[in-house]
């Protein structure tokens, strides 16, 4: 191997002295890397200085240049995160597999007929209640209605009054979108699982935005018919859609049953429209008829008798046992 006195004393192909002159250098340091430095056949730096084929096997085996590149600079330049960056998902090791697993076992407080349904695609929208224990006994007796034509209790469908609020919706929907993620599970489809999932997900989280934004018995309607419509995609076995809005039914339902945006102020010209001369409350008497600035019938749409004995011939200012009273 070349060493330091083989340096100092090789002259190199161009006459000059054979130590390195760091002054050629604008900077006064040596090159900052000895990438690109062939030992078979010599090369020469920027500033025009040859190295022999032994002068350049020993700046390589030293290590030449490798202070050019300092740790500093390297962590500063960020790679940009690909799908690469992400470690590998570790899944639970005493987690049983849902693979064949009964749903009957897996929900053991749901009716065996209901999951069926469910597992059928069959399952209808307006028997949520079927799902939910606080709400499932109390919507049974609901839709039992006396209908005295046939002398007897009849079954009528569910409508707003059995789901009063997104809360009573809310819960027994979750458990519904359970029941069928474990039943796509069972079968190891893992495309079927994720299109539930975050279909689910964004389907509740667009309820909860129709919900603020619209009348609730809108968004109850709304969500009746599309979940009506899903049911003939999931038996075809299309599990996407139900983070999709649906124009036609968001005409249908909702547009034109927004909710006030500002209630103060609503409620504020209700009180203004009911201290009107021109608001009138039904059976609410007529106070110009009694001081006689009021002729019948009255333009205000208020009942005109007097106030003292009820007459509707004559005005309290024109009351004779009015003023009877009074001497």
């Amino acid at each position: 191997m070349a060493g330091a006195d083989d340096l100092a004393g090789s002259t190199p192909a161009n006459g000059s002295s054979g130590s390195i002159d760091h002054s050629a250098s604008p900077s006064g340091q040596e090159p900052t890397s000895a990438a690109g430095l062939n030992p078979e056949a010599g090369t020469s730096t920027p500033n025009g200085l040859m190295f022999s084929p032994a002068q350049v096997a020993f700046l390589l085996q030293n290590g030449f240049g490798s202070r050019g590149t300092t740790p500093a600079a390297s962590q500063n330049t960020s790679s940009p995160i690909t799908s690469s960056s992400f470690p590998q998902f570790v899944p639970p090791t005493n987690a049983p597999s849902p693979a064949g697993t009964s749903l009957i076992k897996l929900f053991p407080h749901v009716e065996a007929s209901v999951l069926l349904e469910i597992a059928r695609h069959e399952f209808k929208p307006s028997d949520l209640s079927k799902l939910d224990s606080k709400y499932r006994d109390r919507n049974a007796r609901s839709v039992l209605e006396y209908d005295a034509g046939v002398g007897g209790f009849t079954i009528r469908e569910p409508s707003a009054k059995d789901y009063p609020s997104l809360h009573s919706v809310f819960a027994p929907l979750t458990t519904y979108f359970h029941i069928l993620t474990m039943f796509a599970a069972s079968s190891g489809s893992i495309a079927a699982v994720c299109q539930i999932v975050s279909g689910s997900f964004a389907y509740i989280a667009q309820l909860e935005q129709f919900n603020e934004d619209y009348q609730w018995a809108a968004v109850l309607a709304y969500h009746m018919d599309f979940h009506y419509r899903r049911r003939s995609f999931m038996a075809d076995g299309d599990y996407s859609g139900w983070d999709i809005i649906d124009p036609g039914l968001q005409a249908k339902h909702l547009l034109g049953k927004e909710r006030p945006r500002n209630t103060a102020a609503t409620r504020s010209l209700s009180l203004k429209a009911n201290s009107s001369p021109h608001s009138s409350p039904q059976g609410e008497v007529c106070r110009l008829f009694n001081k006689g600035a009021c002729t019948s019938p009255c333009r205000y749409k208020r009942i005109h008798k007097c106030s003292s004995c009820s007459s509707a011939d004559h005005g309290q200012a024109n009351c004779t046992k009015s003023a009877a009273n009074t001497a």
